[in-house]
């Protein structure tokens, strides 16, 4: 249908008014949900200026929701989107009961001219895989009510005729305030069900705290009642074994509330980072000693075989010493878990090679072409500006990594469920205490591994380059 606008110039004024109103809710995609209610209310204003009507309202009724809407405790969550002007919504729910036919437009019978125009608007389900000829709907139902005063039926028969004319931007419009709504419903679901995954870490740190917690608490309290209540029938051996293992529980529980510590600090970007030239062979060295000294001590108590270590990388030529640019402190932690680790995981008897060697930024792209194991890379996303590095390998020969568990390894308290891990203690804090303290020294960090083959975890820290002035 195309108006006559040299004899409506109304139509084209409204037409060009509504555009402009088009123009501003597609802009308003991010503003927040109560923008809605005002673009709803704008709507009407420019309608009730059309129409020269006194008072009028529009909603819009979620799919099989009309019959519902007319109950007063339904009708805000079946009309979800609606706009009153000099009307009640318990007037406009009396006005729906009045509809008598499924028209576009009805006079509605009332002692003043009031018009119901009922429009339909198709809101386009969600699918990432249908084409357009299979396109599904979900079909709104939109209701204008418009009202004039008792001398206005010629207004009313005006306003029936030259709406048509505004029909399908005004379906633009419900569409577009659809769509937002959608938008904001989807933003609450995603926040819905991030509290819901946060509440669920914190069940998953509590239940992994207590259990870490409960192992070395028991033996401090059982060692303890024992030397109480019976001090005077063990012996002196005895006592000493039981003051050893009382010492280790306590050894224990400081480093499970050191590493809880050193997460969050590193988490929240509070850790202490004190960068300066550090020799990597001297901070092997003795992180070497520390696993070892460690794991010596446990299999003492636990009667474990111990895992030999081999660490193997050239002999520094002179003036080649891999010094790199970080904290020492924070270097012998990276190094002290994944050696731990390489060597917990490993069969009894297996070796655990170290390695290091000088790498050029070209290393980069060239990692996917180094092993047709399943790689991940961690930190950092893009290679930093740095041109000289230092690459430090830690290999195993232990049961390797499943390739459904190498997205979250790097993930605080995940651990991979097998028998083998489920008698290693630990809280799942080490690689991704690792992970942070690469990236603060603005690294990479990278795992490649097979299941069954073995894991080698590569560490890339920033060369030196001298006094920073």
């Amino acid at each position: 249908m195309q108006p006559n606008y040299s004899q409506e110039p109304a139509i084209e004024a409204a037409l060009t008014d509504l555009v402009r109103l088009a123009q501003y809710i597609r802009g308003s995609f991010a503003a927040p949900q109560e923008t809605l209610q005002v673009l709803a209310s704008e709507l009407l204003k420019r309608l009730l200026t059309f129409s020269h009507a006194q008072r009028g309202a529009w909603i819009l009724c979620a799919p099989g929701s009309v019959q519902t809407s007319y109950q007063a405790d339904a009708f805000q969550t079946m009309a979800p989107i609606a706009a009153f002007s000099r009307f009640q919504p318990q007037e406009v729910q009396q006005l729906l009961k009045l509809r008598s036919r499924e028209e576009e437009f009805e006079s509605l019978p009332l002692e003043t001219p009031t018009l119901l125009w009922h429009r339909t608007i198709q809101l386009p389900l969600q699918s990432q895989q249908q084409d357009a000829s299979s396109q599904s709907y979900i079909q709104w139902e939109g209701f204008f009510f418009l009202e004039w005063g008792s001398d206005g039926r010629d207004l009313l028969l005006k306003t029936q005729a030259l709406l048509p004319y505004l029909a399908d931007i005004i379906d633009a419009l419900l569409l577009d305030m659809l769509l937002i709504r959608r938008m904001h419903d989807l933003e609450e679901l995603a926040y819905q069900r991030s509290e819901q995954k946060i509440e669920f870490l914190k069940a998953e740190l509590l239940a992994t705290v207590s259990h870490e917690l409960r192992g070395p608490l028991a033996s401090i309290q059982g060692y303890a009642t024992t030397l109480l209540r019976h001090d005077q029938q063990i012996t002196r051996q005895e006592r000493h074994e039981f003051l050893v293992a009382i010492n280790q529980a306590g050894k224990r529980l400081e480093r499970i509330v050191g590493q809880l510590l050193e997460i969050s600090q590193l988490e929240t970007q509070i850790h202490p980072f004190s960068p300066d030239a550090v020799n990597l062979i001297y901070v092997i060295q003795e992180s070497i000693l520390n696993v070892q000294q460690a794991l010596e001590q446990e299999s003492k108590m636990r009667k474990k075989e111990l895992q030999p270590i081999v660490y193997r990388f050239p002999r520094p030529e002179k003036g080649d010493e891999f010094v790199v640019d970080g904290d020492r402190r924070l270097l012998c932690d990276i190094f002290e878990h994944v050696l731990e680790n390489a060597a917990r995981y490993s069969p009894g008897g297996g070796t655990v090679e170290i390695g290091m060697q000088h790498v050029g930024l070209e290393s980069f792209p060239s990692l996917a072409e180094r092993s047709g194991h399943r790689r991940v890379i961690v930190v950092p996303a893009m290679p930093p500006e740095e041109t000289a590095w230092v690459e430090i390998c830690v290999k195993d020969e232990g049961m390797g990594i499943a390739p459904e568990h190498m997205e979250r390894i790097f993930d605080r308290f995940y651990r991979v469920d097998t028998r083998m891990t489920r008698e290693v203690d630990g809280l799942g804090l080490g690689l991704a205490i690792c992970k942070h303290v690469v990236a603060l020294h603005r690294g990479g960090l990278w795992v490649e591994s097979g299941q069954g083959q073995g894991s080698t975890f590569h560490i890339l820290l920033p060369q030196w380059r001298g006094s920073r002035g």
